[in-house]
Protein backbone atom coordinates (compact mmCIF):
# COMPACT_ATOMS: atom_id res chain seq x y z
CA UNK A 1 0.00 0.00 0.00
CA UNK A 2 1.37 3.43 -0.80
CA UNK A 3 0.70 6.45 0.98
CA UNK A 4 0.16 9.54 -0.95
CA UNK A 5 2.01 12.42 0.25
CA UNK A 6 0.34 16.21 1.49
CA UNK A 7 0.85 18.91 -0.44
CA UNK A 8 2.01 20.57 3.01
CA UNK A 9 5.65 21.04 3.90
CA UNK A 10 6.06 21.20 7.66
CA UNK A 11 7.09 25.19 7.00
CA UNK A 12 3.68 25.80 5.51
CA UNK A 13 1.32 24.44 8.42
CA UNK A 14 3.96 26.86 10.68
CA UNK A 15 3.10 29.94 8.07
CA UNK A 16 -0.58 29.36 8.20
CA UNK A 17 -0.78 28.70 12.16
CA UNK A 18 0.85 32.49 12.43
CA UNK A 19 -1.56 33.70 10.51
CA UNK A 20 -4.04 32.17 12.56
CA UNK A 21 -2.09 33.24 15.51
CA UNK A 22 -2.34 36.73 14.41
CA UNK A 23 -5.97 36.63 13.58
CA UNK A 24 -6.60 35.65 17.16
CA UNK A 25 -4.79 38.40 17.96
CA UNK A 26 -6.00 41.40 16.21
CA UNK A 27 -9.87 39.21 17.33
CA UNK A 28 -8.52 39.89 20.59
CA UNK A 29 -7.51 43.96 20.02
CA UNK A 30 -11.24 44.29 18.39
CA UNK A 31 -12.38 43.43 21.02
CA UNK A 32 -11.24 45.08 24.16
CA UNK A 33 -11.18 48.23 22.00
CA UNK A 34 -13.40 50.71 24.08
CA UNK A 35 -14.00 53.15 21.07
CA UNK A 36 -15.55 50.85 18.94
CA UNK A 37 -19.05 50.47 18.90
CA UNK A 38 -20.23 46.20 18.80
CA UNK A 39 -21.45 46.96 15.00
CA UNK A 40 -18.30 48.12 13.87
CA UNK A 41 -16.49 44.79 15.95
CA UNK A 42 -18.91 42.33 14.78
CA UNK A 43 -18.49 43.63 10.96
CA UNK A 44 -14.64 43.14 11.50
CA UNK A 45 -14.57 39.92 13.21
CA UNK A 46 -17.24 38.44 10.90
CA UNK A 47 -14.21 39.89 7.72
CA UNK A 48 -11.25 38.96 9.27
CA UNK A 49 -12.37 34.91 9.56
CA UNK A 50 -14.25 35.07 6.18
CA UNK A 51 -10.71 36.33 4.73
CA UNK A 52 -8.75 33.54 6.78
CA UNK A 53 -10.86 30.76 5.39
CA UNK A 54 -11.26 32.22 1.86
CA UNK A 55 -7.51 31.89 1.96
CA UNK A 56 -6.26 28.87 0.16
CA UNK A 57 -4.09 26.72 2.98
CA UNK A 58 -2.09 25.41 0.13
CA UNK A 59 -0.85 28.54 -1.29
CA UNK A 60 1.94 29.90 0.40
CA UNK A 61 1.52 33.47 -1.29
CA UNK A 62 -1.48 33.46 -0.08
CA UNK A 63 -0.92 32.95 3.31
CA UNK A 64 2.13 35.08 3.58
CA UNK A 65 0.44 37.80 1.78
CA UNK A 66 -2.72 37.50 4.10
CA UNK A 67 -0.01 37.76 6.94
CA UNK A 68 1.32 40.81 6.03
CA UNK A 69 -1.92 42.20 5.41
CA UNK A 70 -3.41 41.10 8.93
CA UNK A 71 -0.18 42.63 10.74
CA UNK A 72 0.40 45.87 8.95
CA UNK A 73 -3.97 46.20 10.04
CA UNK A 74 -2.71 45.68 13.49
CA UNK A 75 0.22 47.73 13.59
CA UNK A 76 -2.08 50.52 11.85
CA UNK A 77 -4.67 50.28 14.59
CA UNK A 78 -2.50 50.13 17.34
CA UNK A 79 -0.42 53.45 16.30
CA UNK A 80 2.54 51.61 14.64
CA UNK A 81 3.55 49.12 17.82
CA UNK A 82 4.66 46.04 16.80
CA UNK A 83 2.42 42.94 17.31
Amino acid sequence: MTQRHSPWRGNDAAIYDALRDEIRSALATLTAAADVSTEEVVGAVQQLRSNLYSTDGFDRTAIAAHLESVRSGERRNTGGANG
